[in-house]
């Protein structure tokens, strides 16, 4: 390993004057945002910076089913019924278990055991 690839990088820190360019700039870009979700708080969020400079894809590949939709709205839907149908496939084997256990006794045998 080389010593220059354990050097550790100081982040850069912008001086008084920068930042508030910087401020200012964020603000008035979203003062003409037409999205209402977009702040000048939001906009310093290095997370949405880096959705806004990054790209959407053409296509959405749905990794349950290996689908493929050219529509993002279509993709969340598609996406929301297998949430949907993995909670409804977890609700039933939860009932499934409980009635596998009530038919074997564990619930009946506590309650006709008196111990008193």
């Amino acid at each position: 390993m080389n010593k220059s690839d354990t050097r550790r990088y100081k982040p850069v820190r912008l001086g008084g004057s920068s930042r508030k360019k910087l401020k200012e700039a964020h603000e008035a870009e979203a003062a003409a945002s037409p999205d209402p979700h977009v702040t000048s708080e939001s906009s310093f969020n290095p997370l949405m910076l880096w959705k806004q400079k990054s790209t959407k894809p053409s296509t959405w590949h749905c990794i349950d089913c290996g689908a493929f939709f050219s529509k993002e709205e279509q993709y969340c839907h598609h996406v929301m019924t297998h949430q949907v149908l993995d909670i409804c496939y977890q609700i039933q084997e939860a009932a499934d278990m409980r009635y596998e256990m009530e038919s074997h006794g564990y619930f009946t045998r506590d309650l006709d055991r008196h111990d008193d």
